[in-house]
């Protein structure tokens, strides 16, 4: 779990929590591993209930094929479907072979509703 921690902490939105609030986050983590090439998420698909963090490797952001954004270590996605409760809007993807971070959501909400977590 110390690994978590100190990988959360030097990423928003999770960089400026106070110690034990990180720990009782990092506890909650699911680990999860994609190979490359492997869809995460479908454009489409119902709303999540998670977010992940990617923590090594790459995730593309894929419309109708066409890659319009590769996500790297540490940042975020899922949250636009968990956050408005509407379909995925993009197809998710593995650039690479890839870990991902699964956080639930009601742990990361209140993180993305303060000005820091917004930006």
């Amino acid at each position: 779990m110390h690994d978590v921690v100190e990988f959360l902490r030097r990423h928003p939105p999770f960089d400026d929590l106070a110690d034990g609030t990180l720990e009782e986050l990092a506890g909650s983590v699911e680990v999860e591993f994609f190979p490359g090439g492997t869809t995460i998420l479908r454009q489409g698909d119902a709303a999540v209930k998670h977010v992940r963090v990617i923590r090594r490797g790459t995730v593309e952001l894929v419309d109708d094929g066409r890659v319009l954004d590769v996500l790297g270590e540490g940042e975020l996605f899922g949250h636009p479907t968990m956050l408005s409760g509407t379909p995925a809007g993009f197809e998710v993807r593995a650039g690479e072979d890839t870990i991902c971070y699964r956080l639930p959501g009601d742990a990361v909400v209140p993180l993305l509703s303060r000005p820091a977590g917004l930006r």
